[in-house]
């Protein structure tokens, strides 16, 4: 299957669809393969209306975050649904929430089987 991407900042944007408790919408995410989990904003959980379960301290990029845990009901993006799924929720910096509403992580990419990004036409390819 092929998506169509594009850049911002020099990042690969996707644009996964969630559900949630409240709403169903398509977000600004960044794609991230150095990321070892997916990240949603902490105003993105609000809206959504998503419950906290556990706190954690994460590291980023930007070094270390305060983050909870949260669950959700449903994330399509690349062709791939997952149900469930757990996200970490921080407070992104304002640079970040200027163009993108989470980050997606390893954790859902190692669900694909194949991921091929092509740069020049800004197409991405899974199995």
């Amino acid at each position: 299957m092929k998506f169509d991407f594009y850049f911002e900042r020099e990042k690969i944007i996707v644009e996964p669809v969630i559900t949630g408790m409240r709403h169903k919408r398509k977000l600004r995410f960044f794609l991230d393969t150095g990321a070892n989990i997916t990240l949603i904003d902490s105003s993105v959980s609000a809206v959504f209306g998503f419950e906290q379960n556990s706190r954690e301290n994460i590291v980023t990029a930007s070094g270390k975050a305060k983050s909870h845990q949260v669950i959700l009901p449903e994330i399509e993006v690349l062709g791939k649904t997952l149900s469930n799924f757990n996200v970490s929720v921080i407070d992104f910096p304002y640079q970040i929430t200027l163009f993108a509403d989470g980050l997606l992580g390893m954790d859902f990419l190692k669900q694909l089987k194949r991921l091929n990004i092509d740069f020049e036409n800004q197409i991405i390819e899974t199995e």
